[in-house]
């Protein structure tokens, strides 16, 4: 999932695997189009491309009977409606310093949803106790990690409504950090407001209970492949996988809607946010964050991730990976967005160019560090190449108009030369 960062910076020229991207602009358009402002075509494509994989997730859910999308769109209109009311209280600088706080915290929630999800892969083919077990991890971490910090805007705005004293009392982290369970009973309060959506949809997948067993370890395991927990309170109740499973996508699918609807609120409030530095750069201060950055875009390459070092002694940037599967060949792309039919002839993909476009989507961004190294293998672990890039350099010429000239005079080394 990627997360809703606004970017004014848009990629005229799309590549390929963009192209397949915005396919799915017209069926965003039919869902959530109204939601937004302004144009979703006009969207920077990572932004965008958050939006895609929300759309995905409601479209394929698995225990949603076919309504996933009908879900997730209900979810954002009443999320929106809820910072609308906020914004129309004279707030939106307050509610983006509290979107901002919250991004913070997300980015963390990400890396660990991403670690549970590869564990569920690993874990597949095991005993079904073993993926129980997963799966509570999972759910734990969705809760803790995500829906704790995604929720926490709509609630700043019921309490602005009601003129909450927490206003007066605490600061944004403070809101970010309050329990779970103290922000279900916010909303809860709330749902008398005579509001057009319907709010309850903000506590789908929510179950304290759940929570509270995991966290508190009162988890047992039957002869019969199911699960017992329970509460301090008295609280118990048995599950089975499927049971665990449908509640883990309800609170994902709940999450998503959060997210998709942050992106739209800072995209509908763009021209307010034009001359903010605070959404047209990133200055990192923590190494996960930028850890996490770059990981979204070696995917985005159609890289396998090995390993990100930071060797702050050098002030470089060391990335390993690994090539993907069948792009060694030419292949076609063709389709029809909005009405407008594309084909394409796609050469096979090179290591350097390849990694050339992590770096350069990574140079805007301020960090300490002056140099990036990226090493690619194969399959079989031999090193295919490596490239290293002046960073700093990099950093001052992506801020202003530029050409690939001014760049290429920045690469140290690229062992890719005349082999790819």
């Amino acid at each position: 999932m990627a997360l809703p960062y606004y970017s004014k910076k848009r990629d005229d020229g799309l590549t390929s695997g963009d192209m397949g991207i915005w396919l799915y602009l017209p069926d965003l358009k039919k869902e959530i189009g109204h939601l937004s402002k302004n144009d979703l075509g006009q969207l920077p494509l990572r932004t965008f491309g958050s939006l895609v994989s929300s759309y995905e997730f409601a479209k394929n859910s698995l225990y949603c009977a076919g309504k996933g999308l009908y879900i997730l769109r209900k979810t954002m209109e009443i999320y929106l409606e809820l910072l609308k009311l906020g914004t129309n209280l004279g707030k939106f600088n307050l509610l983006t310093d509290v979107y901002l706080k919250v991004m913070e915290y997300l980015r963390d929630g990400q890396q660990e949803t991403f670690h549970c999800n590869e564990q569920i892969k690993i874990v597949k083919d095991q005993d079904i106790e073993v993926r129980l077990k997963i799966i509570l991890d999972k759910y734990h971490s969705l809760y803790e990690h995500n829906y704790k910090y995604s929720i926490t805007l709509p609630v700043y705005c019921f309490d602005l409504i009601a003129s909450h004293k927490d206003l007066n009392k605490k600061s944004i982290e403070d809101y970010c950090n309050d329990d779970v369970s103290y922000k279900v009973d916010k909303i809860n309060s709330g749902l008398g407001y005579n509001l057009m959506n319907d709010a309850k949809l903000l506590l789908n997948g929510v179950d304290p209970h759940i929570r509270n067993a995991i966290g508190h370890k009162k988890v047992k395991f039957d002869l019969n492949h199911k699960v017992i927990l329970s509460d301090r309170d008295g609280w118990q109740n048995e599950f089975n996988y499927g049971d665990l499973d449908a509640l883990v996508e309800s609170l994902h699918l709940n999450i998503y809607a959060h997210f998709s609807a942050m992106t739209l609120y800072i995209y509908n409030h763009k021209d307010e946010l034009e001359n903010d530095s605070r959404f047209s750069s990133r200055k990192y201060t923590d190494l996960k964050d930028l850890q996490h950055d770059i990981y979204e875009e070696i995917k985005k390459a159609y890289f396998i991730p090995i390993d990100i070092k930071f060797d702050e002694e050098n002030s470089k940037i060391i990335c390993n990976v690994k090539k993907e599967g069948g792009f060694d060949y030419p292949s076609s792309f063709m389709g029809n967005i909005d009405g407008k039919c594309f084909y394409e002839d796609i050469p096979p993909r090179k290591g350097d160019e390849q990694s050339l476009r992590v770096i350069y989507s990574i140079a805007p961004y301020d960090t300490i560090f002056k140099e990036c190294e990226f090493n690619v293998y194969e399959w079989n672990d031999k090193l295919t190449g490596t490239v290293i890039v002046n960073l700093a350099e990099w950093n001052k010429i992506v801020k202003v108009r530029h050409t690939k000239e001014d760049l290429d005079k920045h690469i140290i080394k690229n062992t890719f030369v005349n082999k790819d």
